[in-house]
């Protein structure tokens, strides 16, 4: 098909359109490329952040209760007023609260958003507060008109309506990814990276989580662990959940082109002191936090000032976009750090995801293998798991992570993939001795624009007690109504098969008593998936053994950007050559 709508008139948007054209193609595959080159127009003026509103309508406790444990900002609405409380809690089905003061629009604009909406703004001083705001419309009720009043109340039953006010990371993607692309290489490339968003598959389980008002996205499990022999353990922390009627409730869902084999689900729940953090490195060993530290500086590996990207969780993340048309194969982070006296160790936090550009590398290096993929497939579930781990590393696609000791760098480890859809919480503890008073300079390096990185930081302190326990599966039912409780309740080697996209399971848990003041819930799984190929023909063996060559995985990709760049932004599944 191809496209005839009100921009068909501009020269440069009809030859791509028509370079475009999608042959047997879905109506709705169809639609989404179209939309998504409407949208990339509409982008090319500048870079622009959005937050998108969620709604509920007559939210219950478990609803807001999470929200307060985010220390988000509390916003109430009566009437025509509107203004902020803090230290919110919950009494016998009433909302207490201290009065802060008036709320003021911080976004430039004149009225409130509109509920279940994607808007605009401009990354300003202040701007940037809308993403952490929660906002609570109730009945007029005096208590909290009252002028110079300190505390306020107000029944649960009279709040009618929740905005949680978040980052639209979508929108946001898009327009950063359009706006700097094309500042870097001209309009062409802001088409193909724009339908790169919508092309690229993503990859693994997919796991949500009760929320209280149904369920939301959580991240993805055992991402990478593509062939048997890299079955492994995930942990997910699971913030958003929330506890109803004695139970916790998940799903764990297939919607993509791929079998996922899933060996254990279980809850990991840490109950802690209020003022730490908890998570569960790649090892199943617990880590500790009581002060992350942001870093000083941060810099790209070729020297720019990247710190703005890093340095917060606000869902604005460093995605490596190439400074010219040479494209490194590498690219990272380098960060500084004042390194406490008498620090042995560190524990390095990171906010995370794989980005769609890794997803559409390791999808159009599947198609060489044409009708021969399932037979590859076969042959790799019989390799040995150190071989297949040791390529991966070579073609840096982990995250690995590196200490400066003596003026070289020193590989420590590496942080597993961590899939495309949602950014993931992850943690894993360094060695520092050997290490001059001074600053820290830790590297983290993956191929170029392989990882989009939110957040990662340093805490020195050593790990506290925990109350920790594990917490077997109560009841799995897939939506074909199958008890499949057993193949998910222990490591063994009884499986949880997920063949369709439509497959899916209702994962329950018993909630243990709380034993400190503050719980944090991870899910711990292991398995692995399959990717499905639909490619037709002879196999390029030539290309596929150059790949298979340690770090040609890294130059096939950047062939895959020049060619798209050379193509003028046309979005073709083709190799290039070396």
């Amino acid at each position: 098909m191809k496209y005839s709508g009100p921009f068909a008139t501009w020269p440069l948007f009809s030859k791509l359109s028509n370079n475009l054209s999608i042959k047997k193609a879905s109506p709705v595959s169809s639609i989404l490329k179209i939309t998504v080159i409407i949208i990339a127009l509409s982008l090319i003026t500048g870079c622009y952040n959005f937050y998108k509103v969620d709604t509920t309508a007559y939210p219950q406790s478990g609803s807001i209760s999470p929200l307060i444990d985010m220390h988000r900002t509390f916003v109430i609405h009566s009437g025509t007023s509107a203004f902020l409380i803090n230290n919110i809690r919950f009494e016998r089905d009433s909302v207490f609260g201290n009065y802060v003061g008036i709320y003021e629009l911080p976004y430039n604009k004149i009225s409130y958003p509109a509920e279940n909406s994607s808007n605009r703004y401009l990354k300003k001083k202040g701007d940037a507060r809308i993403l952490n705001e929660v906002h609570l419309y109730v009945q007029d009720i005096d208590t909290i008109l009252l002028p110079g009043a300190t505390k306020n109340s107000f029944a649960l039953k009279d709040i009618f309506r929740l905005d949680i006010y978040d980052q639209d990371r979508v929108r946001t993607g898009v327009s950063w990814a359009a706006g700097a692309v094309l500042c870097i290489f001209g309009l062409p490339v802001v088409f193909f990276l724009s339908l790169l968003l919508v092309s690229a598959i993503a990859s693994c389980p997919f796991v949500y989580v009760n929320t209280g008002d149904g369920f939301a996205l959580a991240g993805e499990i055992y991402s990478g662990a593509v062939y048997a022999p890299l079955e492994r353990n995930d942990y997910l922390a699971l913030p958003r959940l929330v506890s109803e009627d004695g139970s916790y409730r998940l799903k764990i869902s297939n919607e993509l082109k791929e079998t996922q084999f899933t060996n254990l689900a279980e809850l990991i729940v840490i109950d802690h002191p209020q003022k730490s953090e908890v998570l569960i490195d790649k090892y199943g060993n617990y880590q500790t936090a009581t002060e992350v530290i942001s870093p000083d500086y941060a810099t790209n590996l070729a020297g720019e000032d990247i710190l703005r990207f890093i340095k917060d969780k606000d869902s604005i993340s460093y995605s490596g976009i190439p400074s010219n048309y040479d494209i490194p194969l590498t690219d990272g982070i380098i960060m500084t750090f004042e390194l406490p006296e008498g620090a042995s160790s560190g524990k390095i936090f990171l906010r995370a995801r794989n980005s769609p550009w890794l997803d559409y590398v390791y999808k159009n290096s599947h198609d060489l293998f044409g009708g021969s993929y399932d037979k590859w497939t076969r042959r790799q579930n019989k390799s040995d798991k150190e071989e297949l781990l040791a390529w991966s590393l070579s073609q840096k696609i982990p995250l690995s992570v590196y200490i400066e000791k003596n003026g070289q760098w020193v590989f420590c480890d590496y942080f597993n993939m961590a899939g495309p859809v949602a950014l993931k919480n992850d943690v894993i503890s360094v060695d520092l001795t050997g290490i001059a008073m001074g600053p820290l300079k830790v590297k983290l390096e993956s191929g170029t624009c392989f990882w989009d990185i939110d957040y990662a930081g340093i805490d020195f302190s050593e790990n506290i007690p925990v109350g920790l326990k594990s917490v077997k599966v109560e009841k799995a039912i897939t939506n074909e109504e199958m008890d499949v409780t057993d193949l998910l309740k222990y490591d063994d080697l009884k499986y949880y098969v997920q063949p369709e996209p439509t497959n899916r399971a209702d994962l329950s848990f018993p909630v243990p008593p709380l034993t400190n003041s503050k719980r944090t819930v991870i899910l711990h799984s292991k398995g692995y998936y399959q990717i499905m190929s639909e490619g037709k023909g002879l196999p390029k063996i030539h290309k596929l053994k150059t790949i298979q060559k340690p770090g040609q995985f890294l130059e096939y990709s950047r062939q895959l950007m020049r060619a798209a760049i050379d193509n003028n932004g046309r979005y073709k599944n083709e190799t290039g050559s070396f």
